[in-house]
């Protein structure tokens, strides 16, 4: 469910020019894509220079302007640990701060969408790959078992606490007064809630990553969700004239936008279906049809088919692999070395390419027997275009367990855990994470800060949105690339809160960071 803001006040700072005058962005819009490079053997090619690629937008050659070879190799010394904040600092930034070309893994098991019999061995086969981790592989598992992302255990190299918590993992919700079972549970929990619930968790994990340096790998085990709910698009008419609802639900365009974060936050999916190679045919097209007609709602083109197809998509849209053969284990360790060399590429479209549409990218590596893959290509949605979405996303950011980790914060209170009276709060901002824009000699942000107070059960008590405009010298500018831009906030913490929610939001990027800090555990709900 998403929060709703209680109240929206307008806080703008003294500009010294007008809104008409024309605006000079610092950074233009840059695409970035992560590219692996393997020779006929499927081993990794180290050793291609920038002249060595061709990078193409809707086949038009396009300069690369960022170029740049990642290497995160197997038993190297794991980085040294980020300084450690004081007890009255809270930050997104933790094991995230190094810059050290890492390994990443975020092992995502959707208990929601995994058949009963197949969620057990999916279970052992994740556990068995812990147990083979590399020293200095920095990994993460969550589960999706309902409305929201559960964080069985965030990044760590700790491999015997990984295990211990992976063990633990559960295909088990309640909902309704019923208990569901991975996706064997159709007959109670709609099979629209459920897509809707694994969209929302893909989205929140990608904004959580997105503040990770280098590419991230995020191994999703599922047995997917259809792109289509409904009726067979085939028999739309036919249903029509029975008088059967025939009500389908597209959700391609939804899928495509999750797929466009989680390429900005260079995360490749690498979906594996626990449930291997299915033996069992599909059924056939009258016994759907009898389905259909009888009011019971079934996937549109198939029983099975549809959800291999969603997972292939957002692998293709990301740079990952889908997988449906039986080796589990194998498969996440594929997925997981594909992160070890890889090669950034980036260039400025023209501004008239945001046109709104998806724009197929090609990479060749001029090189002969060098096989490259890489996400297939781009939205080049307007800022017009984003602007519903970024409202969106900032809600989905105030309700989600997961930290925001684009835009870099640190929250300094008076106590922590919160106590119940008026404290102040000054929030640190890193605005290398914002996009400034140059403005009649002077340097300009504008940001959505949210300060939502939440009860035990994530119900909104209290809420305050406010919109920060940075208005900066070119010499407060340099200064602030050194020690942060600050906002300060007081507010009053209510009897019923247990944990209040700092959430900033860049007005022009849609980049989210947030912190939550906890209230002393009296008089909650």
């Amino acid at each position: 469910m998403f929060v709703r803001l209680l109240s929206v006040i307008a806080l703008v700072a003294a500009l010294s020019a007008q809104d008409t005058d024309t605006v000079l962005r610092v950074t233009s819009r840059l695409v970035q894509i992560s590219v692996i490079a393997q020779d006929k053997n499927g081993n990794p090619v180290r050793d291609l220079t920038k002249d060595d690629f061709v990078l193409t937008d809707y086949k038009e050659p396009q300069p690369i302007s960022i170029f740049s070879l990642e290497a995160a190799e197997p038993n190297s010394a794991p980085p040294e640990p980020a300084e450690k904040p004081g007890p009255l600092t809270i930050t997104n930034r933790g094991v995230h701060a190094n810059s050290r070309p890492m390994a990443v893994t975020v092992i995502l098991f959707d208990a929601l969408n995994i058949g009963s019999d197949d969620l057990q061995y999916g279970k052992n086969a994740v556990v068995r790959f812990l147990r083979t981790l590399h020293p200095g592989d920095p990994v993460a598992v969550y589960s999706i078992r309902g409305p929201q992302v559960r964080v069985v255990h965030d990044f760590t190299e700790d491999t015997a606490s990984l295990i211990a918590a992976a063990n633990n993992l559960s295909g088990t919700r309640v909902l309704g007064g019923s208990t569901l079972i991975g996706s064997g549970a159709d007959d109670r929990a709609p099979t629209r809630l459920k897509a809707e619930w694994t969209l929302t968790a893909l989205e929140v994990v990608a904004r959580h990553l997105n503040g990770v340096p280098g590419r991230k790998n995020m191994i999703w085990i599922s047995s997917g969700i259809p792109m289509n709910i409904g009726l067979d698009p085939a028999l739309f008419n036919a249903a029509r004239q029975a008088g059967v609802d025939q009500q389908l639900e597209d959700y391609g365009s939804r899928l495509h936008r999750i797929a466009r974060i989680l390429a900005e936050a260079n995360v490749a999916v690498y979906p594996i279906d626990p449930a291997g190679v299915r033996t069992d045919p599909l059924k056939t097209a009258l016994q759907i049809g009898n389905e259909q007609f009888s009011g019971h709602m079934v996937t549109a083109g198939g029983a099975s088919a549809p959800q291999l197809e969603t997972m292939r998509t957002i692998a293709a849209l990301t740079g990952g692999l889908a997988y449906f053969n039986n080796d589990i284990e194998g498969n996440i360790r594929r997925a997981t070395d594909d992160a070890r060399i890889t090669y950034t590429l980036g260039f400025y479209p023209a501004q008239q390419s945001w046109d709104g549409k998806f724009h197929d990218l090609q990479v060749i590596v001029k090189r002969p027997g060098v096989q490259v893959r890489t996400r297939s290509g781009y939205f080049a949605a307007s800022v017009a275009e984003l602007r519903p979405e970024r409202e969106q996303s900032l809600k989905l950011a105030v309700a989600s367990p997961l930290e925001g980790a684009a835009i870099g914060i640190k929250v300094n209170v008076q106590s922590n855990p919160l106590q119940f009276y008026g404290q102040e709060m000054t929030v640190e901002i890193d605005p290398r994470d914002l996009l400034f824009e140059q403005k009649q000699g002077r340097m300009r942000a504008n940001v959505d800060a949210v300060f939502a107070q939440l009860s035990k059960n994530g119900r909104l008590v209290r809420g305050e949105k406010k919109t920060v405009i940075f208005n900066l010298t070119p010499e407060s500018y340099d200064d602030a690339l050194a020690t942060g831009v600050f906002l300060t906030e007081q507010i009053t913490i209510e009897r019923n809160t247990s944990r209040v929610r700092v959430v900033l939001q860049d007005a022009s990027t849609g980049a989210v960071g947030s912190v939550s800090i906890p209230v002393r555990g009296t008089g909650l709900n």
